[in-house]
């Protein structure tokens, strides 16, 4: 059978050479009719035209927005004395997360206390010369002074109760403080929101202050895709682009630009948003991308790769032809993988050659060689 279709292959070259077509078309055209082309088992179909391209892989890295990470640091120092998560745990707003041993937090439960008895003593004060005042028993200046320590005895309660709620202390916590006078021993550390521990720091029986953290937590849905591409991209890039994933089928689209060059490797920042809920890509994790790129209005299609013959000054592609196949320059405008994309003056609804195309170049050079 072989031997059989490249003695119809050597017959085309030897007919063609011995044909009267021009020198041009000797060139271009490879006479072929319908029995040859299914014995040699060429197929066709017609290039897609399109208006957006794939680049090529591109390294980046999975990320966690900014606004989805806290680091957790005590409000006032202390001793660790229990810590009851670690890293990987899943946590719920609200959770404990760690208790801290702080005289410091002890203190600032006794000044609420405190404030609250003198704030009492003078609100009664201050009522009692009203009724003083009214009765014309004490001056006005009297008034105005017993006026002005309520002020300012109201001043110290809200900055201790602030001092209070800044140390992780809830409103129903003070208001059972105000009830029962009864301090708690450990300052509270808790979850500030849904998440997973990114990170632990601090150790149980460490000394820990305002500048100390904890924790670091992150809410894990949605992630970022971070890519660094040469800033020459910038210029197909738009906002709302596809991002396509190495061997994976979730889905991100390109939600920031960057507007600066990086110094060390003249690119630029481009992030997408991976919306879809998935466990497969977690932060910190490297991976390879595709970006989605807009191009000019013009002719480009996309075609399988072995569609076309590679040259050194460009590519050929095979054009169906009522008597044949005619050989037409075009380039190569992206290589995405398993396709490609092209740029040929060739009009919509043209087929083109997609299998048997060495088969057509062995051909064309045949005949080149018999001219």
């Amino acid at each position: 059978m072989k031997r059989y279709i490249e003695n119809i292959i050597m017959g085309i070259i030897i007919c063609q050479a011995l044909s009267g077509i021009s020198t041009v078309h000797a060139q271009t055209l490879l006479k072929i009719d319908q029995r040859q082309i299914d014995t040699i088992g060429i197929k066709v179909a017609e290039p897609q035209k399109v208006s957006s391209v794939w680049s090529k892989n591109y390294p980046a890295k999975i990320i966690i927005p900014n606004a989805q990470m806290r680091v957790l640091t005590p409000a006032l120092p202390g001793l660790v004395s229990v810590l009851y998560l670690a890293e990987g745990d899943d946590v719920i707003k609200g959770q404990k997360l760690a208790e801290i041993s702080s005289s410091a937090y002890i203190e600032a439960q006794q000044n609420y206390l405190n404030s609250l008895s003198n704030h009492a003593l003078i609100a009664r004060n201050h009522t009692r010369n009203t009724e003083l005042l009214n009765d014309g028993i004490i001056s006005e200046k009297v008034f105005a002074v017993g006026r002005s320590e309520l002020q300012v005895a109201e001043a110290f309660l809200s900055r201790s109760h602030q001092t209070l709620l800044f140390a992780g202390i809830s409103e129903r916590q003070i208001d059972e403080l105000k009830t029962t006078r009864i301090m708690a021993k450990f300052m509270t550390i808790r979850a500030p929101f849904d998440g997973t521990v990114l990170k632990q720091i601090a150790m149980t029986g460490e000394h820990v202050d305002e500048t100390t953290a904890l924790y670091h937590l992150g809410q894990l849905d949605p992630l970022l895709v971070e890519i660094h591409v040469p800033f020459t991209l910038r210029y197909t890039l738009e906002i709302g682009n596809r991002i396509n994933f190495e061997d994976s089928d979730i889905e991100s689209s390109i939600i920031t630009i960057g507007q600066m060059v990086h110094v060390e490797d003249q690119g630029i920042i481009v992030r997408g948003l991976v919306e879809t809920v998935q466990n497969k890509y977690i932060p910190g994790q490297f991976v390879n991308v595709n970006i989605e790129q807009k191009t000019d209005q013009g002719h480009f299609y996309r075609i399988p790769n072995g569609a076309v013959i590679r040259e050194t000054e460009g590519a050929i592609i095979f054009v169906k032809e009522v008597d044949g196949f005619s050989s037409k320059a075009a380039k190569i405008i992206a290589d995405e993988g398993q396709s490609i994309v092209i740029g040929a003056d060739i009009e919509l609804g043209t087929e083109i050659a997609v299998t048997g195309v060495s088969t057509l170049k062995g051909m064309l050079e045949g005949l080149g060689s018999e001219r």
